[in-house]
C-alpha cells in the first residue's frame, strides 16, 4: 500500500464510515431518493394529480375541510388517510412535500430495521445487512412517492415492531408505543388489524396480563373516534373500512388471478367500483343497502363461491402464493415497473422480493431453531401474508412484510456466508431468480392500464399529453372499445370532433351497441349541434332497446328532455323517477329533477331536490349552486348563502353563484 492509499484508509472521513456504516449507509440513499424525487416529479403527471384511492381521500380531504365531517362514504377507504392530507394542506407543502416527509420517514425506517436485527440476532453481519436489503428494495421508495397511505402506515408499523422486540425503555412504554403505532398503522392500511390483536393474546397465553392490558388499551384508544363516526353515518361501528367483504369478493370470484382483478360488471376506478359493488349487491337483494349490508352481501358471496367451487379455491389460493414470492410487483393503481423505466433513478434500488423471500425463508428456519426469530415479527408476517391469501396479492399490500423478510433474509445470507455454505447459497440466488419470471400476467394489458392511468391525472391539466397516453394505449389494444372511448372522450375535450367520430365508430365496430360508445356519439352529435337535441335522443334511444335501463344513457337522455316542450319535460321528469326508483341516493337523478322544478317555478321541491343531492353527492359544485339559487328565490337568505359558500369552495370560478351569494348576503342584513 503506497503513501495515498495509507492516507486515503486513515483519513477521518473514512475512519467515521467505518465506525458508523449505518449513518453512511442512510446518506447515500438519501441522495438517491432525491434522485427519484426529482426524476418523478419532472417525468410523471401523477406528482401533483394522484389517481384512484390518493384521489378519493384527495376529495374526502376537501369534503371535510368544508365542514363535512361525517358522512358514509368515508367507511369505504383507509379512515386515517384523509386526515394526514389535510394536515398536508394545513402546512402548505402540497403533494411533492408529502412525497418528501414520506422518503425522509424511510430513512427512519432503515434505521430501526436495522436496530431491530441487531437486538434479535448475535450475527454481526446481520443488522446492517438488513438494512442494506431493505434501503435498497425499490417499491418502499416508489411508493413514498405516492399520495397513498401505504409507506406512512410501514413507518408506524416498524415503529410498532421497534416498540415490540423490547427496544423501549421499559415494558409497559413499549406495550403502549407498539399498541398506538400498531393502532396508526391499522387506520392507515386496514389490513394490518390483526397484528396487535394477535400479540395481545400471546401475552395473555403466556400469562402475561398487565402487558396485554397495556397493548390493548393503546390499540383501541385511537380507533373509537372512527368507530362512532361510522357509527352515526349509518355505517356500523367499526373504525376501519366496510369493504373486507367486495375486497374478498374481488380476490376469490371464479374469474380471480390471484391479484387484483375485478370481477365481470365492477369496474376498476376506486369511485365506480363503489357504484357497481352497490349496484350489483341490491339488484341481488332487491332492495337499497348500506355499505356494511353491501359487504356483508358480498361476504356472503364469497363463502357460497368457495364452498361450491373448491378446485377453483385450491386455484386461486395457489395463485397467491405463488404471487406472494414472485419478484413480480402486482399493480394496484399505481405500476412499479411501468414507472421504472420512466424513472430511472429507480433502478439504483435493484433487490427484489424474491431475493428476500428465499433468504428470508431460510433465516426464518435459522431463527426459529435458535429461538431469535421474534414473536412479532412472525405475527407481522402471519397478519400480512394472511391477509393476502384471503383477498389477494398486490404489491402496496405486501410492503408491510418487506422489512420482516429483509431482517430474516440477513441472518439467512450471514449465516451461510459464516458456515460457507456456498453452494445453498447459489441454490438460493438461482431460486430467487427464476421468481424474477413472470408467466402470470399480460404485459399489455398492465401497460395499457397504466396508459389510461397517466391519462386520467393529467386530466384537464394537460390534455394534450393525456391524449398522448390514450394513443400508446390504442395502439397497443386497437380493437379494445373501452380504450377507443377514451381516446374519443379526450378529442372530444380538444374539439377534435372527427377524430373523435372515427373513435366512436371503430368503438361500435369492435363491440356493437357498446352501451358507452353510444353515449358519446351522442354527446358529440350535440357538441357538433347544440339545437341537435332529436338526432341525439335518437341514438341514447336506440342503445336503450339494447340496454334497458341504463343509467348513464337513461341521465343523457332526460338531461337532453329537459330543455325542450312540456311534453318532453314530462318524460324527462319520468325518467329521472324512474332511476330513483332504483336507487333513491342517485345525485344526478335529484339534480335533474331540481333543474326541470327551477324552470316550472317550483322552487319549495327544487329545493328538497338539490338538498338531497348534495347529500348523496357533496363534490358536486353545480348541486350546491342551484341549491343556493332556489333558497334565495324562496326568501332564505342564510341557508341561500351556505349553500353558494359551498359551491364557490369547491368551484371559485362560478361567478353567477359569486353574484347569488352577494345577494342572499345583501337581503340577509335587512
Amino acid at each position: 500500500m503506497d503513501s495515498a492509499e495509507r492516507r486515503w484508509v486513515s483519513s477521518p472521513l473514512v475512519a467515521w464510515a467505518r465506525a458508523h456504516p449505518i449513518a453512511l449507509l442512510v446518506a447515500v440513499v438519501a441522495l438517491l431518493k432525491l434522485a427519484v424525487l426529482a426524476e418523478y416529479v419532472s417525468a410523471l403527471p401523477y406528482a401533483e394529480s394522484p389517481i384512484s384511492d390518493a384521489k378519493v381521500f384527495d376529495l374526502f380531504a376537501d369534503r371535510m375541510l368544508r365542514g363535512h365531517w361525517v358522512h358514509e362514504d368515508y367507511a369505504t377507504m383507509s379512515p386515517l388517510a384523509p386526515f394526514v392530507l389535510i394536515a398536508v394542506k394545513a402546512a402548505g407543502i402540497g403533494f411533492v412535500g408529502l412525497y418528501a416527509l414520506q422518503l425522509a420517514l424511510g430513512l427512519v425506517v432503515i434505521v430501526w430495521v436495522h436496530r431491530i436485527a441487531r437486538h434479535l440476532f448475535g450475527e454481526p453481519r446481520a443488522p446492517l445487512l438488513a438494512a442494506v436489503l431493505y434501503a435498497f428494495y425499490g417499491p418502499a421508495v416508489f411508493f413514498e412517492t405516492k399520495a397513498l397511505s401505504a409507506s406512512l402506515a410501514l413507518f408506524f408499523i416498524v415503529g410498532a415492531l421497534w416498540f415490540s422486540v423490547g427496544a423501549a425503555t421499559s415494558r409497559a412504554r413499549g406495550e403502549i408505543g407498539t399498541g398506538l403505532f400498531a393502532a396508526i398503522a391499522t387506520l392507515l392500511t386496514p389490513q394490518l388489524v390483526p397484528f396487535a390483536p394477535i400479540l395481545a393474546a400471546v401475552h395473555i397465553v403466556k400469562r402475561r396480563f398487565a402487558r396485554a392490558a397495556l397493548l390493548t388499551a393503546a390499540f383501541v384508544a385511537p380507533l373509537v373516534p372512527f368507530a362512532i363516526r361510522n357509527g352515526v353515518a349509518g355505517a356500523g361501528w367499526s373504525p376501519l373500512s366496510t369493504q373486507f367483504g367486495a375486497t374478498l369478493y374481488h380476490g376469490n370470484h371464479l374469474d380471480a388471478r390471484g391479484d387484483f382483478s375485478p370481477p365481470k360488471g365492477i369496474a376498476a376506478g376506486v369511485q365506480r367500483m363503489r357504484a357497481d359493488e352497490r349496484r350489483m349487491a341490491e339488484e341481488a337483494e332487491g332492495r337499497l343497502l348500506s355499505v356494511r349490508e353491501v359487504s356483508s352481501y358480498f361476504l356472503r358471496r364469497t363463502i357460497d363461491t368457495l364452498l361450491e367451487n373448491p378446485l377453483h379455491a385450491v386455484r386461486v389460493f395457489g395463485l397467491k402464493v405463488i404471487r406472494i414470492f414472485m419478484a413480480f410487483e402486482p399493480r394496484l393503481n399505481y405500476d412499479f415497473h411501468e414507472e421504472r423505466a420512466e424513472v430511472p433513478a429507480l433502478w439504483a434500488f435493484p433487490v427484489p422480493f424474491s431475493l428476500l423471500a428465499v433468504f428470508g425463508a431460510l433465516g426464518l428456519w435459522f431463527a426459529l431453531r435458535a429461538r431469535m426469530a421474534g414473536a412479532a415479527l412472525v405475527i407481522l408476517a402471519i397478519s400480512v401474508v394472511g391477509t393476502m391469501l384471503a383477498v389477494y396479492v398486490a404489491s402496496r399490500y405486501r410492503l408491510p412484510l418487506v422489512p420482516v423478510v429483509a431482517i430474516w433474509a440477513a441472518l439467512g445470507i450471514a449465516r451461510l456466508v459464516a458456515e460457507r455454505r456456498f453452494r445453498l447459497f447459489c441454490v438460493g440466488v438461482v431460486a430467487s431468480g427464476v421468481l424474477i419470471l413472470n408467466p402470470l400476467d399480460n404485459r399489455v394489458e398492465l401497460h395499457v392500464a397504466e396508459r389510461l392511468n397517466r391519462a386520467e391525472a393529467l386530466g384537464e391539466r394537460n390534455p394534450v399529453r393525456a391524449l398522448a397516453e390514450i394513443e400508446v394505449a390504442v395502439r397497443l389494444r386497437p380493437m379494445d372499445a373501452a380504450v377507443l372511448c377514451q381516446r374519443a372522450r379526450h378529442l372530444m375535450a380538444l374539439g377534435r370532433l372527427d377524430e373523435a367520430d372515427g373513435a366512436i365508430a371503430a368503438g361500435l365496430r369492435a363491440r356493437p351497441n357498446h352501451a358507452t360508445a353510444s353515449l358519446l356519439k351522442g354527446r358529440a352529435v350535440l357538441a357538433r349541434n347544440p339545437k341537435a337535441a332529436l338526432a341525439a335522443q335518437q341514438v341514447w334511444r336506440t342503445a336503450l332497446s339494447h340496454h334497458d335501463g341504463h343509467r348513464a344513457l337513461t341521465l343523457a337522455l332526460a338531461h337532453s328532455l329537459r330543455g325542450l316542450n312540456q311534453a318532453a319535460k314530462d318524460e324527462a321528469v319520468s325518467l329521472f323517477e324512474g332511476i330513483l326508483m332504483k336507487d333513491s341516493r342517485d345525485a344526478d337523478a335529484h339534480g335533474g329533477l331540481g333543474q326541470i322544478q327551477i324552470d316550472r317555478g317550483d322552487f319549495e321541491r327544487a329545493a328538497e331536490s338539490f338538498t338531497e343531492a348534495t347529500k348523496h353527492d357533496p363534490d358536486f359544485a353545480p348541486h350546491w349552486a342551484n341549491l343556493g339559487y332556489a333558497l334565495l328565490r324562496l326568501g332564505r337568505f342564510a341557508q341561500s348563502a351556505r349553500a353558494s359558500e359551498e359551491a364557490l369552495a369547491i368551484d371559485p370560478t362560478l361567478d353567477v353563484v359569486r353574484a347569488n351569494l352577494a345577494a342572499a348576503r345583501r337581503e340577509n342584513k335587512k
